[in-house]
C-alpha cells in the first residue's frame, strides 16, 4: 500500500514536472538537479540515479527502480514529451555490471564534470545510440568510444573506464 501511495505521487509529480513551461534554448548556465522534486547541487547528481529528459532539468531519484519507473513515464508520454522515441540516450554508470550511480543522458555535454560525472564511467547500456559519442576529454576531444544499437556494455576497456570527460548525443 506504501509503495502504491508513493508511485501514485511520484506520477502527480511527473505531470506536474511535464506541465511546466520549459525555458527556452537553455544553456549549461540554466542547468539545474532535483532529487525526487527537491532542488540538489549540480556536484551531487552524480550520488544519485538520474536522467536529464526535461534538460536543462536533471531529475534524481534514491533507487534505479525509481529511476526505471520514471523512465518508462516518460517514454509513455513521449508525443508530447521532451524525448520522441528513437532519439539517443545512454545510460551511464558509476561502477561495472551496471552498478553504482547512474545518469540518463540525452543531451551534449561538453564537460560531465558539470554533473559531477567527469571520469566516473565503468559501463553502459545504448539506448537507440546511433550517433551518439563518449570522449576521453572535456570539448569532445581526445578518444571516442560510440555506444550503438541497443548496446550493453557491462565494462569499458582501460581507454574509457572512468576516463569519459564529455558526452555527445547527435
Amino acid at each position: 500500500m506504501r509503495r502504491t501511495l508513493r508511485l501514485g505521487l511520484a506520477l502527480i509529480a511527473l505531470i506536474l514536472a511535464a506541465a511546466a513551461p520549459q525555458p527556452v534554448g537553455a544553456g549549461s548556465g540554466s542547468l539545474r538537479a532535483d532529487l525526487e522534486g527537491t532542488s540538489i547541487p549540480m556536484s551531487e547528481v552524480a550520488s544519485y540515479h538520474c536522467h536529464d529528459l526535461d534538460y536543462p532539468v536533471i531529475h534524481c531519484f534514491l533507487t534505479e527502480d525509481e529511476l526505471q519507473s520514471a523512465m518508462v513515464l516518460s517514454t509513455m508520454a513521449e508525443a508530447s514529451g521532451p524525448i520522441p522515441l528513437g532519439s539517443n540516450y545512454i545510460e551511464l554508470f558509476d561502477l561495472v555490471g551496471y552498478a553504482g550511480a547512474s545518469i540518463y543522458l540525452s543531451a551534449d555535454y561538453p564537460s560531465l564534470g558539470t554533473l559531477g560525472w567527469n571520469d566516473r564511467a565503468s559501463s553502459y547500456i545504448a539506448q537507440n545510440g546511433l550517433d551518439s559519442a563518449l570522449y576521453v576529454e572535456t570539448n569532445y576531444q581526445g578518444s571516442a568510444l560510440y555506444p550503438c544499437c541497443n548496446q550493453l556494455v557491462p565494462s569499458l576497456s582501460g581507454t574509457f573506464n572512468d576516463k569519459i570527460s564529455s558526452a555527445r548525443q547527435r
